[in-house]
């Protein structure tokens, strides 16, 4: 990751199932902008997912803001 992009990054939107944030970086790399899913360890560790535990944020370029929630939007 390159380090403009690692400085810029802003939370576009919060999930907590890892599909549904696989999903959602499949189809803003399809248009064109850069995603990084930042997940909390307790996940990893331990599988909790629960009172804000284990939540996934889908980061992306301060930049590609405002088209990643147009694209969002669109979809559903």
């Amino acid at each position: 990751m390159n380090s403009s992009f690692s400085q810029d990054l802003i939370c576009l939107k919060e999930v907590h199932n890892i599909f549904e944030a696989e999903i959602i970086k499949a189809k803003l790399k399809q248009a064109g902008i850069k995603v990084f899913l930042k997940k909390e360890a307790i996940r990893e560790l331990y599988g909790l997912t629960m009172n804000g535990l284990g939540r996934i944020e889908v980061m992306v370029n301060a930049k590609d803001l405002k088209k990643a929630k147009a694209i969002l939007e669109k979809q559903g």
